[in-house]
């Protein structure tokens, strides 16, 4: 993986990129505790990941029915820097099929956390201001 990729990986950690709140605190004795989506993936020891089937070049299935792409490239660099900034060796991915009816109520309900598969509507993005758009091809805006 390149030094852009993954830079833009930690970036998109960086500014959010993980759908709920993503939050460290500080309890009274000074010692820093997660909070929000950070904790959920440290207590679960996994992160879901929603993907779209057929979405290629962005997300599809490959070889074994296993989730490959673009956006599943990049959230897994996403996964890799959350796996850093926990201080842990593994977190599990879950992957979780999408489609246009439940993709928005399953991130917003917190069922995933990530989901790399093309959004054709910057309306999410506008209303939750949680999330990237990683392309735009001039009609259709794909987010992360």
């Amino acid at each position: 993986m390149g030094r852009t990729f993954l830079a833009f990986a930690a970036a998109l950690v960086a500014c959010g990129a993980i759908v709920a709140p993503s939050a460290q605190a500080q309890d009274a004795a000074g010692v820093e505790r997660l909070t929000g989506t950070l904790a959920k993936v440290r207590s679960t020891g996994a992160i879901t990941l929603g993907f779209r089937d057929a979405s290629i070049p962005f997300s599809y299935l490959g070889p074994g029915r296993r989730p490959i792409g673009y956006t599943i490239d990049l959230c897994l660099a996403i996964v890799d820097e959350v796996k850093a900034a926990l201080g842990v060796e593994t977190v599990a991915v879950k992957y979780l099929p999408v489609n246009p009816q439940t993709r928005i109520p399953l991130l917003t309900n917190g069922t995933m956390i990530l989901f790399g598969t093309q959004y054709s509507s910057g309306q999410y993005v506008l209303r939750n201001g949680d999330s990237l758009s990683i392309y735009c091809d001039g009609s259709n805006w794909w987010v992360l």
